[in-house]
């Protein structure tokens, strides 16, 4: 039986996860902090160890800020792309990637 080689997440996938819950649920979000860096998120603006992060593919909301922290090991940090809606409307944060199922290939953007 050959085994799959295991996912290695890159920032900018877009990915399904599922919670921990039972019955878990799924959701899409893009990969925005990888293993060990250090972010933050100041007026709608993410930095990546430092380095503002360049998001051509997002909306911003202006009002929403996240104190640095550290992405932690075998987890990743996810976003959605658009962030217009208040922070508390919308699922981002840490996820184990163990508990992602799969890797969008293709998509577009409705204009």
């Amino acid at each position: 039986m050959v085994r799959p080689h295991p996912y290695r997440p890159r920032r900018g996938d877009i990915v399904m996860f599922r919670t921990a819950d039972d019955p878990p649920l799924r959701f899409v979000k893009r990969v925005i902090g990888l293993p060990g860096e250090a972010m933050a998120i100041e007026g709608g603006m993410v930095s990546i160890n430092g380095q503002p992060l360049d998001e051509p593919y997002t909306t911003r909301n202006a009002d929403w800020s996240m104190a640095a922290t550290n992405v932690p090991s075998h987890k990743v940090f996810v976003l959605p792309d658009n962030r217009d809606l208040p922070q508390e409307l919308y699922v981002q944060g840490f996820v184990a990637v163990r508990l992602i199922q799969a890797r969008l290939v293709g998509h577009w953007r409705w204009r």
